[in-house]
């Protein structure tokens, strides 16, 4: 078993929420949440404001304790969303995805699309997976403008 304390550099991302269970997420999963703070947009309708405009006033939660949640529940958690605020907005995003991977979950990264050089090199690295077919995975290349090879597929 990977030991969670022993994955450098997880715990500089910025974790500002957990939900453990959510069956509402991810279509056809049950999956935890993960909420990273800060947003390059402000829409009056967004349900996190608080993790947009003052991620200050709440606490930060270390990787280490979402870690150990995840591998205490492996057998009923499918996957990870990772959402916000705007997650391609942090550095280290691709850095938590491979740590989630790691440890042997699929991850979903809920974006508004404003930074597609982040998706794309999460996608090239397979660093998400898709819960749709090939069709589904090769529309999002083309849209975020990386398709490399039409053999690729993230499903």
């Amino acid at each position: 078993m990977l030991r969670i304390d022993n994955l450098a550099g997880a715990d500089r991302m910025e974790i500002k929420g957990f939900v453990g269970v959510s069956l509402s997420d991810w279509d056809g999963k049950v999956s935890s949440v993960i909420f990273l703070p800060h947003c390059n947009l402000r829409c009056p309708f967004c349900y996190n404001k608080n993790l947009v405009l003052h991620p200050e006033e709440m606490l930060t939660i270390p990787f280490v304790q979402v870690g150990n949640y995840l591998e205490a529940n492996r057998k009923w958690i499918d996957g990870v969303v990772i959402t916000g605020g705007e997650p391609t907005l942090h550095e280290d995003l691709l850095l938590l995805c491979e740590k989630i991977k790691k440890i042997g979950f699929e991850v979903k990264v809920d974006t508004n699309g404003t930074n597609p050089q982040v998706i794309c090199r999460l996608i090239e690295r397979r660093l998400v997976n898709s819960g749709h077919g090939r069709k589904s995975s090769l529309k999002q290349r083309k849209i975020f403008g990386c398709l490399r090879s039409q053999r690729y597929s993230i499903s």
